[in-house]
Protein backbone atom coordinates (compact mmCIF):
# COMPACT_ATOMS: atom_id res chain seq x y z
CA UNK A 1 0.00 0.00 0.00
CA UNK A 2 2.56 2.31 0.91
CA UNK A 3 4.67 2.05 -2.49
CA UNK A 4 1.21 2.77 -3.97
CA UNK A 5 0.48 5.64 -1.90
CA UNK A 6 4.36 6.92 -2.76
CA UNK A 7 3.86 6.38 -6.84
CA UNK A 8 0.36 8.35 -6.44
CA UNK A 9 1.42 11.03 -4.80
CA UNK A 10 4.80 11.51 -6.59
CA UNK A 11 2.44 11.32 -9.60
CA UNK A 12 -0.36 14.21 -8.31
CA UNK A 13 3.08 16.27 -7.28
CA UNK A 14 4.73 15.86 -10.73
CA UNK A 15 1.37 16.83 -12.18
CA UNK A 16 0.87 20.14 -10.23
CA UNK A 17 4.48 21.06 -10.77
CA UNK A 18 4.13 21.04 -14.37
CA UNK A 19 0.84 23.13 -14.25
CA UNK A 20 3.08 25.11 -12.27
CA UNK A 21 5.43 25.31 -15.07
CA UNK A 22 3.20 25.75 -17.90
CA UNK A 23 1.22 28.72 -15.77
CA UNK A 24 4.82 30.67 -15.88
CA UNK A 25 5.01 30.05 -11.79
CA UNK A 26 8.05 28.26 -12.32
CA UNK A 27 9.55 30.25 -9.46
CA UNK A 28 7.16 28.73 -6.91
CA UNK A 29 7.77 24.94 -8.09
CA UNK A 30 9.46 24.63 -4.76
CA UNK A 31 6.97 26.14 -2.28
CA UNK A 32 5.10 23.23 -0.78
CA UNK A 33 1.94 26.20 -0.48
CA UNK A 34 1.50 25.79 -4.26
CA UNK A 35 0.74 22.11 -4.12
CA UNK A 36 -1.29 22.14 -0.63
CA UNK A 37 -3.35 24.34 -2.25
CA UNK A 38 -4.40 21.92 -4.26
CA UNK A 39 -4.07 19.06 -2.17
CA UNK A 40 -0.94 17.44 -3.68
CA UNK A 41 1.51 16.65 -0.99
CA UNK A 42 4.93 18.70 -1.70
CA UNK A 43 7.50 16.32 -1.88
CA UNK A 44 11.16 17.07 -1.61
CA UNK A 45 13.61 15.58 -4.42
CA UNK A 46 14.44 12.58 -2.27
CA UNK A 47 10.48 11.88 -1.50
CA UNK A 48 9.78 11.47 -5.18
CA UNK A 49 9.16 8.08 -6.27
CA UNK A 50 11.33 9.19 -9.35
CA UNK A 51 14.18 9.09 -6.73
CA UNK A 52 12.94 5.36 -5.79
CA UNK A 53 13.35 3.89 -8.79
CA UNK A 54 17.13 5.35 -9.51
CA UNK A 55 18.07 3.79 -6.26
CA UNK A 56 15.87 0.97 -6.81
CA UNK A 57 18.19 -1.96 -7.78
CA UNK A 58 20.75 -1.25 -5.17
CA UNK A 59 21.49 -2.90 -2.25
CA UNK A 60 20.15 -0.52 0.01
CA UNK A 61 17.19 0.36 -1.62
CA UNK A 62 14.70 -0.68 1.31
CA UNK A 63 15.99 1.41 3.95
CA UNK A 64 15.76 4.16 1.31
CA UNK A 65 11.89 3.67 0.75
CA UNK A 66 11.65 3.57 4.38
CA UNK A 67 13.31 7.00 5.13
CA UNK A 68 11.51 8.12 1.96
CA UNK A 69 8.09 7.50 3.72
CA UNK A 70 9.64 8.57 6.98
CA UNK A 71 10.67 12.26 5.15
CA UNK A 72 6.84 12.21 3.61
CA UNK A 73 5.70 11.88 7.15
CA UNK A 74 7.74 14.18 8.59
CA UNK A 75 7.02 17.04 6.07
CA UNK A 76 2.71 16.61 6.01
CA UNK A 77 2.09 16.71 10.02
CA UNK A 78 -1.32 15.29 8.47
CA UNK A 79 0.10 11.72 7.90
CA UNK A 80 1.80 11.66 11.28
CA UNK A 81 1.38 7.87 11.95
CA UNK A 82 -0.05 6.61 9.11
CA UNK A 83 2.93 5.58 7.04
CA UNK A 84 4.55 2.54 8.09
CA UNK A 85 8.59 3.02 9.83
CA UNK A 86 11.34 0.43 8.84
CA UNK A 87 8.50 -1.71 7.37
CA UNK A 88 10.70 -2.47 3.79
CA UNK A 89 14.06 -2.97 5.76
CA UNK A 90 12.76 -5.19 8.55
CA UNK A 91 11.47 -7.92 5.93
CA UNK A 92 14.76 -8.79 4.54
CA UNK A 93 13.00 -8.95 0.90
CA UNK A 94 15.57 -10.18 -1.46
CA UNK A 95 16.72 -7.15 -3.28
CA UNK A 96 15.56 -8.68 -7.34
CA UNK A 97 12.28 -9.06 -5.43
CA UNK A 98 11.63 -5.97 -4.24
CA UNK A 99 13.35 -4.23 -7.29
CA UNK A 100 10.76 -6.21 -9.43
CA UNK A 101 7.69 -5.12 -7.15
CA UNK A 102 9.02 -1.48 -7.68
CA UNK A 103 9.07 -1.84 -11.58
CA UNK A 104 5.39 -3.14 -11.04
CA UNK A 105 4.36 -0.08 -9.08
CA UNK A 106 5.77 1.68 -11.47
CA UNK A 107 3.63 0.94 -14.37
CA UNK A 108 0.66 1.92 -12.98
CA UNK A 109 -0.97 4.66 -14.51
CA UNK A 110 -2.31 6.55 -11.52
CA UNK A 111 -2.79 10.20 -13.01
CA UNK A 112 -5.75 8.08 -15.52
CA UNK A 113 -7.75 7.37 -12.66
CA UNK A 114 -9.77 10.36 -13.44
CA UNK A 115 -11.80 10.23 -10.00
CA UNK A 116 -8.20 9.94 -8.14
CA UNK A 117 -9.79 7.10 -6.22
CA UNK A 118 -7.34 4.55 -6.87
CA UNK A 119 -5.76 4.59 -3.18
CA UNK A 120 -9.04 4.23 -2.07
CA UNK A 121 -9.67 1.05 -3.61
CA UNK A 122 -6.08 -0.34 -2.85
CA UNK A 123 -7.03 0.51 0.42
CA UNK A 124 -10.49 -0.98 0.77
CA UNK A 125 -8.70 -4.13 -0.54
CA UNK A 126 -5.13 -3.98 1.98
CA UNK A 127 -7.70 -3.15 5.07
CA UNK A 128 -10.05 -6.34 3.94
CA UNK A 129 -6.87 -8.39 3.22
CA UNK A 130 -4.10 -6.90 5.11
CA UNK A 131 -4.40 -4.55 7.48
CA UNK A 132 -5.97 -6.01 10.42
CA UNK A 133 -4.32 -9.24 10.29
CA UNK A 134 -0.84 -7.27 10.88
CA UNK A 135 -2.69 -5.61 13.83
CA UNK A 136 -2.39 -2.23 12.23
CA UNK A 137 -4.35 -0.21 13.78
CA UNK A 138 -7.70 0.85 11.75
CA UNK A 139 -8.03 4.36 12.75
CA UNK A 140 -4.45 5.21 11.44
CA UNK A 141 -5.21 3.73 7.79
CA UNK A 142 -9.25 5.73 7.89
CA UNK A 143 -7.49 8.81 8.51
CA UNK A 144 -5.00 8.10 5.55
CA UNK A 145 -7.52 7.31 3.44
CA UNK A 146 -9.59 10.69 4.67
CA UNK A 147 -6.52 12.77 3.65
CA UNK A 148 -6.38 11.30 0.42
CA UNK A 149 -10.29 11.92 -0.28
CA UNK A 150 -9.75 15.86 0.56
Amino acid sequence: MSLIFLKYTSDRFEERRKELIADGKEAFIDQAVFYNAKNVIFLKEVSRWSYIMEESKQKDVAIKIDKTLELVEKNNPTLHGALPSNYYSGMSLDITKLAALLDATNKIDTLNDTEHDLIGRVYEYFLGKFAIAEGKGKGELIRLRIFMMK
